[in-house]
């Protein structure tokens, strides 16, 4: 009998189960069998679940956890009918009940966005009185953990009732174990995707996120062959009740599938998850490797090294395991075996018998084939080295955080984070390859954080390393982190530097599309934020017409095209992006809000304020579903709120949502960042609509400054910025002054191309102010849509210097009508 079954009985059942174990509680041995015996004639079905409960009274823990599992039952609590609201989602049916939780397909309840999920419903029982507490910490923790073969955490909280929930990526598909077997799957079918999981498992663990339950069940295949881990999370969510006291442990999830320490009560750990891996592989391959098999050998010594009873002699990573099967696979020597020449030799003529058929030529050229994989295999002991002293150099980091392994303060994300950077000179001294590693580890985490200046530190560091010491695979992640850190901190020249220098490393690796694609778009980037918008718009088109991943390269198409002004071209960029990142089997969170905010911002150009407001929201619904509610770092939605405020209006709104905003933006960018520089363009013109001179004129010029150094001509946004100095100027009586910038501005934006709707009501806009200042300008204005965000900006802005002009100190012009039209 086991747990699963005790939630799967009526409220009737459990009645009648309940009275009768009290009234076998109360007897002695002698009249308890009697009755058990008298029971198996009327009742048999009742028997084995008695004696479960039974086995249970000497251990008061697990009786207790079981009996309340019973009376939850029994209080109505146990079955959830479709159509009840647990937090934002509606229960649509049971799909799932198990002796942790029922499971539910539900979707989203309050038309935020249309997305269905696996809510998962615990038990009464299976945690503490903080369970609140740490559904909310757990999905801050897994946040960040984006890979398309692991289920994504959503959501979480606790019914009104006391039921912890949690909202999982609903994955439609069967446990990894009954695909192999329906499929009659061969050998290498299944060990391919066992190497997919243990490359899930590996990119969780560089993450400093562990399992901690992986068993078949977790580990899902779609119709499509496409392998989906399950409850990251769980594990540290079901064991919250455990003490802080030396004697406290965790208790193993599936004692079936748990390492030896696991069911000893430690604590969930990288060697714990590799453990279960290697029960997931054995569990895989059994039924196809009769004694016989060629690959029996290698296979069992895979195993035997990841079973490892002791921890510290298992296999040093889940990248490793992966490592050892690819080369299986490809009949290369695998570490796990020890490799003497014969073994060597022998996976030599596996995999090159073609070529070793040829008499003469291949006996001469054979010396240089086994140089070749000597070499080959001296640089997987270096790889394998490096992996081995990364695993150690976490766990260590990892356990600064456990309360069963340290005496001291727990380390919070940050302190780990500056505790790991900190002991790298010391700890790794004598390892460049794992010491570049972990330094491109945190750059990542640093940035996925939106910690630029820090992200751009560690990379640094990671890329002298890797140069220095011919690393290519850390050179690649050093020269990407750092090329993403210099677009938001503003080192742009360096950055299109390191871009094109990683394109040419990738077609020197032979590295696949996609990789070599994302260095492309990643240019494109870089060039439009220089304001090199001709160069940009080529690399996008030629990355969007690749095909390899449109989500991404439509969205940064899209951008490049609303800032020339060809604002329907973007808006068909940015349909397609959604379309293609709604239809992947686990759509990102951070892309949709991503692509959400620009299509805001499109929508403000165009006019439509309330589309644009409507976005927004979405935006930050979005965001706060993956970051938290307690999330203390950079929301990029504030910015485009203050936008959406400053086209409409509201500019003392706009003023305090950019005040914070642009002191985020310094922060974590740095003060040559372009973004930082186009929030203070719109906070100056906030100061205008308020009549705040001395604020617009010091803003206007901090941001020209930026925008000065990023190129060498001239950024088309520094032309606002231009128009504002100008309508500065004129508010000054500064004439002269004032008109200079503004024919700045219409030269600078008239070396665009001109054949856009936006471009056309930009310029129109600044011939405004052109013959505001006393200047000619002959671009017409007639029929021209002047509902956009720069013609309210620029109409708000001069309703605030008429309110100067009419002061007794104002100045002395017409803030009506510019000179040339009255």
């Amino acid at each position: 009998m086991n747990g699963r079954r005790l939630h799967q009985l009526s409220p009737e059942a459990w009645r009648r189960l309940d009275d009768e174990l009290d009234q076998l509680l109360e007897m002695d041995e002698r009249e308890r069998a009697d009755r058990l015996k008298a029971l198996a004639r009327s009742r048999p079905a009742d028997v084995p679940i008695l004696l479960v409960l039974l086995q249970a009274k000497d251990s008061e823990e697990t009786l207790e956890q079981r009996l309340l599992a019973a009376l939850s039952h029994l209080a109505g609590q146990a079955a959830q009918e479709p159509g009840r609201r647990i937090g934002p989602w509606r229960l649509v049916r049971p799909i799932g009940c198990g002796g942790m939780a029922e499971v539910h397909l539900a979707e989203r309840a309050d038309g935020a966005f249309k997305r269905r999920v696996a809510l998962k419903l615990l038990w009464p029982g299976l945690v503490d009185r903080d369970a609140e507490g740490f559904v909310r910490q757990e999905r801050q923790i897994l946040a960040d953990l984006d890979d398309p073969r692991i289920a994504a955490l959503l959501d979480g909280g606790v019914t009104d009732c006391g039921r912890p929930w949690l909202a999982m990526e609903y994955v439609d598909g069967l446990p990894i174990d009954q695909v192999c077997r329906l499929r009659d799957l061969d050998l290498a079918a299944r060990l391919r995707r066992f190497i997919e999981v243990a490359r899930a498992v590996a990119e969780a663990h560089r993450r400093l996120i562990v399992h901690g339950d992986i068993k078949p069940a977790n580990v899902l295949v779609t119709d499509a062959g496409k392998v989906k881990l399950l409850d990251f999370g769980i594990g540290r969510l079901l064991n919250s009740h455990a003490q802080t006291d030396d004697t406290a442990g965790w208790n193993a999830l599936t004692p079936d599938w748990s390492s030896p320490e696991q069911k000893q009560g430690q604590a969930p750990s990288p060697a714990s998850d590799i453990y279960q891996l290697g029960l997931l592989l054995k569990s895989l391959t059994e039924d196809v490797l009769p004694a016989s098999h060629h690959r029996r050998r290698e296979i069992d010594a895979i195993l035997a090294q990841a079973l490892d009873p002791d921890p510290r002699r298992r296999t040093i990573s889940a990248d490793h395991l992966a490592d050892d099967l690819t080369n299986l696979l490809a009949h290369r020597p695998v570490t796990s075996l020890r490799a003497d020449l014969a073994y060597r030799t022998r996976c030599l003529i596996r995999r090159r018998w073609p070529a070793l058929l040829l008499s003469i030529i291949a006996l001469i050229s054979g010396v240089a084939f086994l140089d070749h994989e000597f070499e080959q295999i001296q640089q997987l002991d270096e790889r394998n080295a490096a992996n081995e002293a990364v695993l150690v150099y976490l766990e260590e980091m990892l356990n600064l955080s456990n309360p069963q392994q340290t005496s001291e303060r727990l380390h919070d994300s940050v302190d780990l984070l500056a505790d790991a950077a900190a002991g790298l000179d010391q700890r790794l001294r004598d390892q460049p390859m794992a010491r570049s590693r972990v330094l491109n580890t945190l750059g990542r985490i640093h940035q996925a954080r939106n910690e630029n200046l820090l992200a751009a530190r560690r990379h640094s560091e990671a890329l002298e390393l890797a140069r220095e010491h011919a690393i290519e695979d850390e050179l690649d992640g050093a020269l990407e982190g750092l090329a993403v850190a210099g677009i938001w901190g503003g080192d742009y020249a360096r950055s299109e530097d390191y871009l094109r220098e990683l394109i040419e490393l990738r077609i020197k690796q032979g590295m696949p599309p996609p990789a070599l694609n994302r260095a492309r778009l990643q240019l494109a980037d870089l060039l439009h934020s220089r304001g090199k918008y001709a160069a940009a718009l080529d690399q996008a088109h030629a990355a969007h017409a690749s095909a390899i991943d449109t989500g991404l390269s439509g969205r940064v198409l899209g951008m490049i095209l609303r800032d020339l002004g060809h604002f329907d071209a973007a808006g068909q960029a940015f349909a397609a992006s959604r379309t293609y990142e709604t239809r992947r089997d686990s759509p990102a969170a951070s892309r949709l809000s991503e692509l959400s905010d620009h299509r805001a911002v499109l929508l403000l150009h165009r006019g439509e304020f309330a589309g644009a407001r409507q976005a927004m929201d979405h935006s930050a619904v979005l965001r706060l579903g993956y970051l938290g509610p307690d999330w203390g770092g950079l929301v990029w939605t504030r910015h485009w709120y203050a936008l959406h405020a400053l086209a409409t209006g509201d500019a003392e709104r706009a003023a305090s949502l950019l005040d914070t905003q642009s002191a985020e933006y310094a922060s974590f960018f740095g003060e040559s960042s372009h973004v930082l520089a186009f929030a203070r363009s719109d906070r100056a013109y906030a100061a205008l609509a308020l009549g705040d001179l001395d604020t617009a004129s010091k803003l206007f010029a901090q941001a020209g400054h930026v925008l000065e150094t990023i190129q060498d001509g001239d950024h088309p946004r520094l032309a606002e910025i231009l128009l504002g100095e100008a309508l500065v100027a004129l508010a000054d009586e500064r004439r002269n002054d004032a008109r200079a910038a503004a024919e700045r501005a219409l030269g600078i934006r008239d070396r665009l191309p001109s054949d856009a709707a936006g471009a056309e009501t930009w310029r129109a806009n600044a011939c405004r102010i052109v013959r505001f200042t006393g200047g000619r300008c002959a671009n017409a204005q007639g029929g021209l849509d002047q509902r956009g965000l720069d013609s309210a900006r620029l109409r708000f802005a001069l309703e605030g210097l008429c309110r100067i002009a009419e002061q007794p100190s104002g100045p002395d012009w017409d803030c009506m009508s510019p000179p040339n039209d009255r």
